[in-house]
Order: structure tokens, then sequence, then C-alpha cells
């Protein structure tokens, strides 16, 4: 397969992830009145991640550089996954902690914006950070969900939805992880990659529509 046939696989992956993205966000406002505090905050990120993606696309498509988004929508994904997560947990001392930590990873992303990769370059330190803190949080809900506590209980309808964001972070961290090899690869190989990287993101991204369709249109648990 030539590169110019993996460039058009990778454009039209592009755009059904960026529909895929649009389905989430549409069922997310439908359903937003039935959601707990938690899926309310979640629906906020479905929809800027959505929109995120569609700008990002436009601007790359017209040849214009869109990294900047990048280092904006980075502080936006982390405050809202952050606070999606601490609604999660019952412990007041517990939300206190992370909201310190929250402050703290927000003023990481401005400071790598401003004076370590600046605002015109990839923020790959910023997007490992908010990578590896959405996967720890994952973590953790996982764990709490296996003790079968009242926790469990109460929550057991949004983890298809979490192992979704989990996918579509560890996807991410691995490419951040490896990408100086990466950039040594063919560009075949590169392309390979991508592709992959592309059909992973689908698959997170139809879990997460499967399930909030599960749970909240037939009002089933996955």
């Amino acid at each position: 397969m030539g590169h110019q046939e993996m460039l058009q696989i990778l454009s039209v992956l592009a755009f059904v992830i960026l529909f895929l993205s649009g389905i989430i966000a549409v069922i997310s406002i439908i359903n937003y009145k039935k959601f707990d505090i938690s899926l309310k905050f979640l629906t906020i990120y479905f929809v800027v991640a959505f929109i995120f993606e569609a700008v990002s696309l436009y601007l790359a498509r017209n040849g214009i550089n869109n990294l900047f988004l990048f280092h904006i929508y980075a502080i936006i994904e982390f405050s809202l996954l952050v606070v999606f997560f601490s609604n999660l947990i019952y412990s007041q001392q517990a939300k206190k902690r992370i909201y310190v930590f929250m402050v703290t990873g927000i003023l990481f992303l401005i400071a790598d914006s401003l004076f370590i990769q600046g605002i015109t370059v990839f923020n790959s330190y910023g997007l490992f950070f908010v990578s590896a803190t959405v996967l720890a949080m994952s973590i953790l809900f996982f764990k709490m969900l296996l003790d079968k506590c009242e926790f469990g209980l109460s929550y057991e309808r949004h983890k298809w939805i979490i192992f979704g964001i989990f996918i579509t972070h560890a996807v991410s961290i691995i490419i951040l992880f490896f990408s100086n090899a990466i950039s040594g690869f063919e560009k075949s190989n590169q392309y390979i990659l991508w592709i992959l990287r592309s059909v992973l993101v689908i698959v997170a991204k139809l879990l997460i529509g499967l399930a909030y369709l599960r749970n909240f249109g037939n009002r089933k648990l996955i």
C-alpha cells in the first residue's frame, strides 16, 4: 500500500472519529437532565472535545497551524476530567486534595505553554501529564469498583464510559512516550502506527456511545 492510500485511510478515519465524537456529544446533551453531577461535567467535556476535533481538523486540512489548540484543550480536558473523577469520590477530604492537585496541574500546563514548549509547539509534556493523570484516576476508579462497596454499586453504569476514556488516553500516552523513536520510523511505518491509533480511538468512542445508549436510552446497565 502506497503513502497516498495510507493518507486517504487516515483522512477517512479522522472523519469517522469526528462523526462519533459528534454522536457522543449529541447523546450526552439529549440525556443531560438525567445525568448525575459527574456525567454533567463529562457532557461538557464531550461537547468541548467534539468542537476541538472539528476545528483542529479544519485547520489542518487548510494548512493552518493548529498546535495552539492543543495547549488550550489540554487545560480544559485536564480540568473537566479531574472534576468528573472527583465527583466519583465521596470523601470531602479526598475532593479537597484532588482540587489542590487540579490547580497545581493547571499551573504546570500554563507554564509549559508559556515558558517550556511554547504555544506554537506541540505540547507533548502537557499532554503526557494529562493522559497520565486520566489513566491513574481511571485505574483508581476500577479498583474501587472491584471492591464491591457502595461506590461500586452506585457507579456501575460509568464503567464502560470510563473504559473508553482509558483506552483513548492509553493510546495517546504510548504515542507520546515513544514519539522520538516513532519519528525515526520510515514514513510507511509511521502511517501504519497512526492508522492503528485511529482504529483504537474509534473502538473507544464506540464503547462510550454504546454505553450511553444502553444506560440511558434503554435504562439498562452494560
